[in-house]
């Protein structure tokens, strides 16, 4: 073993407590790390080649449109993929004066036609409802990024009904159509709930109706890339919609990103 900044070989060192044996240990992991990157990435050409190859002009910055607002890190569930760590017990919350502030910016900025307002769970923000009313007393696209749970929360009484009334789109996260894959990354009893709150939306015509647009989001349950989106698409509206009568507009599909709960998971 040498402790100046270099490696712990001896392998009876491997669980010792010892503060600076334990960060010499960390500090080799995050070597480890970057040198499995560096090789996978070896023969992948630079982002200034690609552009060079593929752009016949530089690069330009087109004119901005969508102003996305993340309003807080509350939220009802505790999801492993969450790359912002949300969660019941955070208390990161935009204050008032601050959501006053951005309705000034948005009225200074007349190219902007769609506030995206996401979180954490947006809706628990108490200022949410208000931000909805003055973006769409502008006349402009508003959507909601929801978990769907958040509609039983106490305090949300009406809530799917103030989003369908102000024709807020909703991009609703169902990261798959079995209750397996989706309670082992979201919890136990989410999926019925967010069947039943699926339902309602289409009640109100959200999915149904012109104007009310509902989009479901799918992402891996695991250290993988998501498969074909189309046909992902596919068989969600046709299980959805022979188990439960669910429609919905379209199916996106991300890929989660390596930082936070789920580069906890990838260590490990």
């Amino acid at each position: 073993m040498e402790s100046d900044g270099k490696i712990i070989t001896n392998d009876r060192y491997r669980n010792t407590e010892n503060p600076e044996v334990v960060q010499i240990r960390e500090t080799q992991k995050k070597v480890d790390r970057k040198e499995i990157l560096r090789h996978a990435t070896d023969h992948l050409p630079s982002f200034a080649e690609v552009v060079k190859r593929e752009q016949s002009s530089p690069l330009a910055r087109r004119t901005t449109t969508t102003l996305q607002i993340n309003i807080g890190k509350r939220c009802n569930l505790v999801c492993r993929h969450c790359h912002v760590e949300s969660g019941p017990t955070r208390t990161e919350n935009m204050e008032e004066a601050t959501v006053h502030r951005l309705i000034e910016l948005i009225d200074a900025s007349p190219n902007i036609s769609t506030i995206d307002i996401t979180g954490g769970a947006p809706e628990l923000n108490p200022n949410f409802r208000y931000l909805v009313t003055e973006a769409t007393k502008r006349n402009l696209k508003v959507i909601d990024r929801c978990n769907l749970t958040v509609f039983g929360e106490k305090g949300m009484e009406g809530l799917p009904e103030f989003l369908a009334g102000n024709k807020v789109e909703i991009i609703a996260s169902l990261p798959c159509y079995t209750q397996p894959n989706v309670e082992k990354q979201r919890g136990k009893g989410v999926f019925p709930d967010s069947i039943k709150w699926l339902q309602r939306l289409n009640e109100l015509g959200y999915g149904r109706t012109e104007g009310l647009t509902l989009h479901l989001v799918y992402n891996p349950g695991g250290p993988f890339l998501p498969g074909s989106q189309f046909n992902l698409e596919k068989d969600y509206k046709k299980i959805l919609k022979t188990d439960h009568d669910i429609d919905f507009n379209n199916l996106f599909t991300i890929t989660n990103m390596p930082i936070k709960r789920f580069a906890d998971d990838l260590h490990r």
